[in-house]
């Protein structure tokens, strides 16, 4: 008695042919959804890179601004140094009467 093709008339290797290309597209999408988390994480770091680089660049310029408030805050001769050597103190003067 002869076995009844429950393949519907498709032969065997089609069959098999089937399941490689099955097979095939699998690793096609793993290697794709690997690409693309790589691909992720590279733009995720770069992210943080430049987070963290306008993070510092806040922290020097909040400084420079208390800098620049601070020497607002001065009259415009305290901005000003004396340079001149320090001499013998001068004699004394004498007191009105």
């Amino acid at each position: 008695m002869k076995s009844k093709d429950l393949s519907g008339g498709m032969p065997q290797n089609a069959c098999a042919l089937c399941w490689h290309m099955i097979r095939l597209i699998d690793e096609q999408e793993r290697c794709m959804a690997e690409s693309f988390l790589a691909e992720t994480v590279r733009r995720l770091r770069e992210m943080s890179e430049r987070m963290s680089r306008a993070r510092r660049r806040t922290a020097e310029l909040r400084e420079e601004i208390e800098r620049h408030r601070a020497q607002m805050r001065l009259g415009p001769l305290e901005a000003v140094r004396d340079f001149r050597p320090i001499t013998v103190p001068a004699t004394p003067r004498r007191r009105r009467r």
